[in-house]
């Protein structure tokens, strides 16, 4: 259950962020905004953690569009000298300098190019050192402000006069960009970057579900022994992880997407792989075991619980094998089965071999009639 469960959530957290970037990026197309300066209107959202904030204001295009600026990195100018990407030129030093342009729409490129009053908007939008990225998805253009909590007076993105500027710059840019006749041709690496970040999203929530899922549903491990599937599970996430950023590399070869889709999948495809690597391939291990469940007996030596407040309180039986050298002294039970073993007591066994190989405790059977 559990295994196609995981299969299934895989296929909607990918579908579902193909679906956000391709036709919606914070919130519907025909929502144009609630809030509204000198009659222009925008979106605005803002959320802490930790100290941590995240301010996004957000303006709608008429047409879309897919591209990210932001200011260029250590990483960006290395990924340029190994070609591993390659980013368009724009007749501006300072701006070629300062900053990286995720995109390889001929367009857009041409016009940045093209009109130095539309990079001085950007130069100027960029002034603000907490301005982390400006980014464009279908009709949304999006700048996103980070900072902690101090770096900035308490409500300083909140007050009207920052908020008329930032709104102000947007606007003026998405005219840059509506004006500009870019139906087609359109970024030719664009999807395959869409794709390639939407799958290694889709598998970080599958990692954080599967987390949730042993952290806070089931705890109880079937497995008799889980290191040597979890040496396994390490093998082939880096093996896979491997393999992904060189299809990667390969994919979008000469683009200016290559080294920041590269480090996505390394960031959050690597973890979710790391996550639920273990799990799926313990899930498919047990649920599709065909093999039928062999029976060992065993006395009740102990018994032990333990309350977990941020998870499933787990139980355990200490035992003595009846000749059986390889079963652990201790394996975990369900609350009703340590409600009706006994110490001094015998408890039924099945364990079956594992569809890979791994030997795991199916039920586990208190006998009552000693």
């Amino acid at each position: 259950m559990w295994f196609v469960l995981g299969l299934v959530s895989l296929a909607l957290m990918v579908g579902y962020k193909l679906y956000r970037k391709l036709h919606w990026a914070w919130g519907w197309t025909d929502d144009l905004g609630v809030f509204r300066h000198q009659g222009q209107r925008y979106k605005f959202d803002h959320q802490e953690n930790k100290g941590s904030h995240q301010v996004k204001f957000g303006v709608v295009t008429d047409q879309p569009v897919y591209f990210r600026i932001k200011r260029e990195s250590r990483w960006d100018r290395l990924a340029k000298r190994l070609h591993l990407s390659v980013e368009q030129q724009f007749n501006d030093p300072e701006f070629d300098e300062t900053f990286y342009v995720v995109s390889n729409h001929p367009a857009l490129t041409l016009e940045l190019a093209k009109i130095p009053a539309l990079r001085n908007v950007l130069k100027a939008l960029f002034r603000d050192p907490k301005l982390w990225q400006l980014w464009a998805e279908g009709r949304h253009l999006v700048a996103e402000y980070r900072f902690s909590r101090g770096d900035v007076a308490e409500g300083h993105y909140e007050h009207s006069e920052t908020k008329g500027n930032i709104v102000s710059a947007l606007h003026e840019l998405a005219g840059f960009l509506q004006t500009t006749d870019h139906p087609t041709p359109r970024d030719p690496y664009a999807w395959r970057a869409i794709v390639l970040v939407s799958l290694a999203s889709g598998l970080l929530g599958l990692g954080i579900f599967e987390l949730i899922r042993v952290g806070k549903l089931d705890s109880l491990d079937p497995l008799l022994d889980s290191w040597p599937l979890i040496h396994q599970s390490l093998a082939a996430t880096g093996l896979l992880l491997f393999l992904w950023l060189v299809w990667a590399a390969f994919w979008l070869r000469g683009s200016a997407h290559a080294h920041i889709v590269m480090t996505e999948i390394l960031l959050s495809g690597g973890a979710g792989l790391l996550l639920g690597t273990y799990f799926m391939a313990r899930d498919f291990n047990c649920e599709w075991d065909p093999e039928p469940a062999a029976i060992y007996y065993a006395d009740v030596l102990a018994r032990e619980y333990q309350n977990n407040s941020k998870s499933p309180d787990t139980y355990s039986l200490t035992i003595r094998h009846r000749g059986i050298g390889w079963l652990p002294e201790t394996i975990p039970v369900r609350g009703g089965v340590y409600a009706l073993a006994r110490e001094g007591g015998q408890v039924e066994l099945l364990i079956k071999p594992g569809r890979l190989g791994h030997a795991w405790l199916e039920q586990v059977r208190v006998i009552r009639d000693y």
